[in-house]
């Protein structure tokens, strides 16, 4: 994927989390996430990879929370099936907005839970070996997605929590294998205003 598509997409998940809050009656607290973790494909061409991105949150009421995020995952791998080889290098950013729903937001322990759609950015080759020798072809999925995660959310100071979280993802791009899994751990500071 190249910078001026990353660039453009991380601006419309700032604008999308912008809108998604602005017209709320009660301002919240701004807050901003960023996110590490694994990423478990259900392709089998492609292996378990390192995920990482950055969330932006807005509570509008007292239990829900509106937020837009911006992902980047690398996948590589390599399957032999019926004398057929695939290796596959792709690169993945997913822009999703999400409402996400906090159990007991007074508690220093509680559980979240989200539901949201995104876009996913798909780029990258494949080469597949065969009996008649490889060809190479790029790899371009892009589409939409829809996800529901949960998680604990652990409160660490006023201003600063720790959120673990198991996210689902579907894809609407895929023809098999259409639902990957996240497992990732994000640090949110509070930004300010008032919950």
């Amino acid at each position: 994927m190249g910078l001026r598509t990353s660039a453009a997409a991380l601006a419309a998940s700032i604008a999308v989390a912008a809108s998604a809050s602005a017209a709320e009656p009660e301002p919240g607290a701004w807050n901003v996430s960023p996110y590490a973790g694994i990423y478990l494909p259900d392709r089998d061409v492609v292996d378990d990879a390192a995920t990482y991105g950055i969330r932006i949150g807005r509570p509008f009421a007292e239990h829900f929370v509106a937020s837009a995020s911006f992902g980047f995952t690398n996948l590589d791998g390599r399957s032999s099936h019926g004398g057929v080889t695939k290796d596959a290098n792709l690169d993945q950013t997913i822009v999703d907005a999400e409402i996400g729903y906090v159990v007991d937001p007074g508690r220093r322990i509680t559980l979240a839970t989200a539901v949201g759609v995104g876009w996913a950015f798909l780029d990258g080759k494949t080469k597949i070996s065969d009996v008649e020798g490889p060809f190479r072809r790029s790899k371009e999925d892009d589409g939409l997605t829809a996800s529901a995660s949960i998680g604990p959310l652990v409160k660490l100071t006023d201003r600063i929590s720790l959120r673990l979280m198991s996210r689902w993802r579907w894809f609407e791009a895929r023809k098999d294998d259409e639902i990957d899994q996240e497992v990732f751990a994000g640090i949110v500071f509070g930004l300010g205003g008032s919950r």
